[in-house]
């Protein structure tokens, strides 16, 4: 039966960039009824998944755009966060 969605399978596995696999998409399916399998494709297929370089990207835009934005007459303060290293 879970053949019937191997091509949805892969293709959800593709646009998570392969750090779902489609057995554990298979196993997770099995929470639900087989009649609902179309329907819980349907909301795992919802999902964005951003790899971590792709949020690293964008923050690294936006902060060059907040940088681009001051002034040299403005003072900026940087404050560190977290533990060293």
């Amino acid at each position: 039966m879970i053949s019937n969605y191997e091509n949805v399978i892969n293709a959800i596995c593709d646009r998570f960039h392969n750090h779902v696999t489609p057995l554990k998409i298979a196993s997770w399916l099995e929470n639900f009824d087989a009649a609902d399998w179309n329907k819980a494709l349907i909301v795992l297929n919802s999902f964005e998944y951003f790899a971590t370089i792709d949020i690293i990207k964008e923050f690294d835009s936006y902060l060059n755009q907040i940088h681009d934005n001051i002034n040299n007459s403005n003072s900026v303060y940087t404050l560190p966060v977290g533990k060293a290293g």
